[in-house]
């Protein structure tokens, strides 16, 4: 598939099953593809953190209020630091 068509088939999902968690295997395949991700001078200034047990969401949950958000069986957070982001060598 040509990468114009992948982006033009992309999905928004808001609709999640609460019972139906996505298997590890995915997961590690969509923190493995993050990881490899291109970066500025490949410094990948980045960490991923995935939230799947019931306490950690229900903390997560509560600093974003969307209805969508309350049923998703993982969350996937991404932080990054400004400071390491972009190297400028001269």
């Amino acid at each position: 598939m040509e990468f114009y068509n992948l982006i033009l088939s992309r999905e928004s999902i808001r609709n999640y099953d609460p019972d139906r968690p996505v298997p590890k295997q995915i997961l590690e395949k969509i923190l493995h593809a993050g990881r490899i991700a291109p970066s500025a001078c490949n410094i990948q200034p980045w960490k991923f953190l995935v939230v799947s047990s019931p306490e950690m969401l229900k903390k997560v949950r509560a600093c974003y209020s969307r209805d969508w958000f309350k049923d998703a069986p993982h969350v996937l957070i991404v932080v990054g630091s400004r400071e390491k982001a972009w190297k400028r060598f001269l």
